[in-house]
C-alpha cells in the first residue's frame, strides 16, 4: 500500500468517525433537549391544573373579579403551552393525550364561565354541580399530563442509555482507528529507519550483498520504489569501485615494473660512467706517456730504413 494511500486512508478515516460522531452527538442532544422541554411542558401543565383546582375552591367559597381573572389568566397560559407543545409530542398516544388535554381545557373554560354567571345570578343547585364537572375535567386534565409525564421518562432514560452505548461504541472506534493509525505509522518510520540505516552503510563504503540488494525490505509504496532505485544505483556505484580497484592495481604492477626498470637502467648508466671513467684514466696514462718520449721518435719506412 502507498504511503499516501495509508495517509489518505488515516485521514478520511479519522474524518469519517469525527463527522459521525459530531452528527449523533448533535442529535442526541436534540433528542435531549425535547426529551427536557417535554418534561417541563409537563410539569407546567400539571401545575397549571393544580393553580386552576386552587383558584375554583377559592372562587367558589369567596367570589372576586380578581379570582376570575387569575383563573382565565391561567387558561390562556395553558392554551399557549399547548399550542407550543404541539410539535414536541410526535407519537399518536402522545398526540391522543395532549388533544385530550386541550379538550379538557376548553371544557373547563366553559363550566367555569358557566359557573361564574351562575354564581352571579345565584343559582346554587346548579352551582355544586358545575363545580364538580369542573373538578372532573381538571383531574382529567391533571391525569393526562401525569401519563405524558410517564411516556416521556422513559424516553429520556432510553436517550441517555443509548447515549451511553454510543460514548462507549465511539470509544472503541476510535481505539481502533488510533490503532490502525498507529501501526502505519509505525510501518513507514520503521522502513525509514531501516532505510537511514542502510543509506549510512553504504555512504561508508560498505556494499557487502551478494544479490544485489544494498538496501533490505521489500515494500509496494514509495519506500519500496526509492530501495529499488537506491539499489540499481548503488549497484552500479559497486561495479564503478570494482573496476577504479582493478585500475589501481594494475597501475600498481605497471609502476613497480617502472620502477625495476629505472633501477636496471640506473645500474647501466652507472656501469658506464665507470667505463668512461676507466677509459679517461687509460687516455691520461698515454698521453702522459707519449710526453715523456720526446725528441726520441724515429721514423722508418714500410721497408725498415730509417
Amino acid at each position: 500500500m502507498k504511503i499516501r494511500t495509508k495517509l489518505n486512508f488515516g485521514a478520511i478515516a479519522t474524518g469519517t468517525l469525527l463527522m459521525a460522531f459530531i452528527s449523533v452527538i448533535f442529535l442526541f442532544t436534540l433528542n435531549l433537549q425535547i426529551a427536557n422541554k417535554k418534561q417541563q411542558l409537563n410539569e407546567q401543565l400539571l401545575e397549571m391544573a393544580f393553580q386552576s383546582n386552587v383558584l375554583q375552591s377559592e372562587y367558589l367559597k369567596s367570589p372576586s373579579e380578581q379570582l376570575r381573572a387569575q383563573w382565565l389568566s391561567i387558561y390562556q397560559n395553558q392554551t399557549g403551552l399547548l399550542d407550543s407543545a404541539a410539535p414536541f409530542f410526535s407519537s399518536n398516544e402522545e398526540k391522543l393525550l395532549l388533544d385530550n388535554v386541550q379538550v379538557a381545557s376548553e371544557d373547563s373554560k366553559n363550566i367555569f364561565d358557566e359557573l361564574v354567571r351562575n354564581i352571579a345570578i345565584g343559582s346554587s343547585d346548579k352551582i355544586q354541580d358545575l363545580s364538580n364537572q369542573l373538578a372532573t375535567k381538571e383531574q382529567v386534565w391533571a391525569a393526562d399530563s401525569l401519563q405524558l409525564e410517564k411516556l416521556n421518562q422513559p424516553q429520556a432514560a432510553g436517550i441517555q442509555q443509548n447515549f451511553l452505548l454510543f460514548i462507549v461504541i465511539s470509544g472503541f472506534f476510535v481505539l481502533c482507528i488510533y490503532t490502525i493509525t498507529f501501526l502505519l505509522a509505525t510501518s513507514v518510520v520503521k522502513s525509514l529507519r531501516a532505510l537511514e540505516k542502510d543509506f549510512f552503510r553504504v555512504s561508508a563504503l560498505d556494499f557487502s550483498s551478494n544479490d544485489n540488494t544494498f538496501i533490505g525490505g521489500k515494500s509496494n509504496d514509495e519506500i519500496g520504489a526509492l530501495r529499488q532505485s537506491f539499489n540499481v544505483m548503488v549497484s552500479k556505484l559497486k561495479k564503478s569501485y570494482m573496476t577504479l580497484d582493478q585500475k589501481n592495481v594494475e597501475f600498481s604492477h605497471k609502476t613497480e615494473e617502472i620502477g625495476k626498470i629505472n633501477k636496471a637502467v640506473l645500474n647501466i648508466l652507472e656501469d658506464l660512467k665507470n667505463e668512461e671513467a676507466q677509459l679517461v684514466e687509460a687516455k691520461t696514462k698515454d698521453e702522459v706517456l707519449l710526453d715523456s718520449i720526446g725528441d726520441g721518435v724515429i721514423a722508418a719506412d714500410n721497408k725498415g730504413k730509417i
